[in-house]
């Protein structure tokens, strides 16, 4: 496993999951199992330590599947792209400003554009 990849994809994994509100590694397992484990599978949990001490990478169904949880792309994670989202790239490209920004950008659009229709 090349390690520049596994260190980069352990850090974002980290973050991604705080910001996305899974304050801890169990929490994400069990969001993960609760979505994804139907079938009474073993948890997840010993996995998402190993990706988050950059022991592994998880297969390509599993990053999905993460990316989806975490609200975020694939390429974020694997260190492809710094925008977390893909729809977030071209607007960071066009604007300079930083991610950050255009997702406060998009909240603050979404929350004028209803009390417009509620008014």
């Amino acid at each position: 496993m090349d390690k520049k990849l596994s260190d980069v994809f352990m850090k974002r994994l980290e973050y991604a999951r705080k910001r996305a509100g899974y304050n801890t590694q169990e929490a994400l397992a069990d969001a993960y199992d609760k979505k994804y484990n139907s079938e009474g599978n073993k948890s997840v949990l010993g996995s998402v330590k190993k990706w988050e001490r950059g022991a592994a990478i998880p297969k390509a169904d599993s990053l999905l599947n993460i990316c989806e949880l975490l609200n975020c792309s694939a390429d974020y994670l694997l260190g492809k792209q710094d925008a977390m989202k893909n729809d977030n790239v071209d607007a960071v490209k066009r604007t300079g400003l930083s991610e950050n920004t255009i997702e406060i950008l998009h909240i603050f659009n979404s929350e004028t554009h209803k009390y417009i229709i509620n008014a």
